[in-house]
């Protein structure tokens, strides 16, 4: 079997190459390509903090997980971990006939701003006691100095839990007691 090597002349390949590789900005050589197969072995995974799954890496823990379940109308911190965090769980307005709105929410508050994340509200007034029960899934990230606050009417009740996932510079955070091989 013979090699082949091929030049290949193309602006805007040769400008996206000095652009990936900025040691070789002053490169004046065409691009060349040649039929010689050459095996690439893909590390990322272990670079990134191994080959646990996204949705492996996610789970929840005994240790390190928060659960609250609140029926408080006062606003309370949740959780102050900064980085990548998961936040899962269900938040139950139980109606009775009392009129009026209930509302609850899920926010990151700095100290000065509040920044909803999940928000619901309900309507009261209704002659026979009911149960609304909404479910919540999703990642925030929290830098030094800001929290995770819930906020609910006192007809409320929220179940969650939190995990951190992922420091604040992006290095994943498997979950406790678990070293991937």
């Amino acid at each position: 079997m013979t090699q082949q090597i091929i030049n290949i002349t193309s602006e805007a390949l040769e400008a996206a190459y000095r652009v990936q590789v900025p040691s070789q900005a002053g490169f004046t050589n065409d691009l060349m390509a040649s039929n010689t197969i050459i095996p690439v072995i893909d590390l990322s995974g272990a670079v990134s903090g191994g080959s646990t799954s996204e949705s492996l890496q996610q789970a929840i823990s005994v240790d390190g997980d928060r659960f609250i379940s609140t029926s408080s109308a006062a606003a309370q911190v949740v959780s102050t971990t900064t980085g990548f965090n998961r936040c899962f769980g269900n938040i139950t307005f139980m109606q009775s006939d009392s009129a009026g709105s209930y509302q609850a929410d899920l926010h990151l508050w700095d100290g000065i701003t509040k920044f909803d994340v999940f928000h619901t509200a309900m309507n009261g007034g209704v002659s026979v006691q009911s149960f609304n029960t909404l479910h919540f899934d999703f990642i925030y990230f929290a830098k030094s100095g800001v929290s995770l606050r819930y906020d609910g009417a006192s007809f409320s009740k929220i179940a969650l839990s939190t995990r951190q996932i992922a420091t604040v510079t992006g290095v994943l955070v498997n979950p406790t007691g678990f070293t991937p091989q």
